[in-house]
């Protein structure tokens, strides 16, 4: 029999607020509660004081709890009690909330199941976490980049003001960015070259699933066939790298990305760099200063990548999951490892696609990155801004910021090559008004 929608909400209803349990059941659930609530409480707490011996344990701390008595009696002085009782109250909303993060955060209890949990469910049941999924061959995805490539198109009306209702200080759109950064540089005499890096679903979609297979020229948004469309149409020039990617790893003998990480291997990165050599040699600049012999040494290295990092997995699981890459490192000609250089006549903007090897903290060593082998490909020095967040807006940031600082890191530049990870399309804040 067919009901309406609010004879079934009201059957819901009925049945959430009148579940039956028998006696035996109720008494179970309570005191399995009651037992999880106390031994927790008891873990947190010997965990405390063992960690600090002569303090109160921080897990049964009601003062964290209290809203300031400062500002409540200001309140009240100037507005009234009744102004203060509400603030109050707030604040100590507040401070619930702030004290649950902190025992999440410090969690012994959460820090012994975690890596166990997320074993069962990533490797045995091939579920996902918050951040990951599981591919096929032990390979693994960061979300954001598998909801980029098969989520709606980035420039969709909907898409557009769906992310505004959700944040209206952010701007979703990243052409007005670009046409703004394109007009102030021309403006300066100096070109701009836009590089979007693909991701890792988008260039090896079988590795996430099998049904895939067939998608030999890769997966990609649907709106960035037309994003590349329009910057073209606005003269902006752009490499578009994954017709180069899916095409090269059809016979490239190793992968072009990291099993167990967002970021390319030092293969693709030198796929890249040769790509943007041969775009930038195309263009004819004029090179004031003289060419530059570099030298080359390769260096073995052994990380766990940012995705596997992510999974939490117990350590034994996670280190033999770690991988070896070898990197080619790019030295100077008085030997030392390759630096940016502030008077060269190419700046690169990059995240971390272009940090990778070349930002010691990310672990895959140093001096091997994009704009190192690019250098090394173009045989002349480059600048270099790398951040490795927010690449829709970071290093275009930083760029004007140093110039109100009396920094113009564009003088004497002929090229800017502005990098970022091709989500930053889809879910990036791409804000104007920047100063260049």
């Amino acid at each position: 029999m067919l009901t309406t929608p609010e004879e079934r909400e009201r059957q819901a209803r009925d049945e959430v607020g009148h579940t039956a349990v028998t006696a035996l059941v109720s008494r179970a659930l309570a005191g399995g509660a009651l037992v999880l609530l106390v031994g927790t409480l008891g873990w947190h707490t010997v965990a405390d004081l063992r960690a600090d011996p002569g303090r109160w344990p921080r897990v049964l701390d009601p003062r964290a709890l209290a809203p300031v008595w400062d500002e409540i009696s200001s309140v009240a002085a100037t507005e009234g009690w009744v102004d203060a009782l509400a603030l109050a109250n707030q604040r100590v909303g507040v401070n619930i909330a702030d004290y649950e993060t902190s025992v999440e955060e410090r969690s012994p209890l959460i820090d012994a199941l975690v890596p166990t949990v997320n074993l069962v469910v990533t490797v045995w049941l091939r579920g996902s976490t918050e951040s990951v999924y599981p591919g096929r061959d032990d390979w693994l995805f960061y979300r954001p980049d598998v909801e980029y490539v098969t989520g709606p198109g980035f420039l969709e009306e909907a898409t557009l003001a769906a992310r505004r209702q959700v944040d209206p200080e952010q701007e979703p759109e990243s052409l007005p960015a670009l046409i703004e950064m394109r007009d102030a540089l021309e403006a300066r005499g100096i070109a701009l070259l836009v590089v979007p890096v693909p991701l890792k679903p988008t260039i090896y979609p079988e590795r996430f699933a099998a049904r895939a297979t067939a998608l030999t020229r890769g997966a990609q948004n649907a709106s960035y066939a037309t994003w590349v469309a329009r910057l073209e149409a606005e003269g902006i020039d752009v490499v578009d790298l994954t017709t180069d990617f899916s095409e090269a790893r059809q016979t490239a003998p190793d992968p072009l990305y990291l099993r167990g990480d967002t970021h390319w291997t030092p293969e693709g990165v030198a796929l890249a760099s040769d790509r943007l050599a041969d775009h930038i040699e195309a263009l004819s600049l004029d090179w004031a200063g003289a060419p530059i012999s570099y030298s080359t040494s390769t260096l073995d290295v052994t990380n766990q990548g940012d995705t596997l990092t992510l999974l939490d997995l117990p350590d034994a699981l996670a280190n033999k999951a770690a991988e070896v890459v070898t990197i080619r490192r790019v030295q100077g000609p008085d030997g030392q490892l390759w630096q940016p250089d502030p008077a060269a006549e190419v700046l690169l903007l990059g995240d971390s696609f272009s940090n990778i090897y070349s930002l010691d903290a990310l672990g895959w060593g140093t001096g091997a990155g994009l704009a190192e082998q690019l250098s090394l490909r173009l045989g002349r020095p480059l600048d270099a801004l790398r951040l490795n967040d927010a690449g829709s807006y970071a290093t275009r940031q930083m760029l004007a910021a140093q110039r109100q600082q009396g920094r113009d890191r564009l003088a004497g530049k002929r090229l800017v090559i502005y990098q970022f990870a091709s989500r930053e399309l889809a879910i990036g804040d791409w804000r104007t008004g920047f100063p260049y």
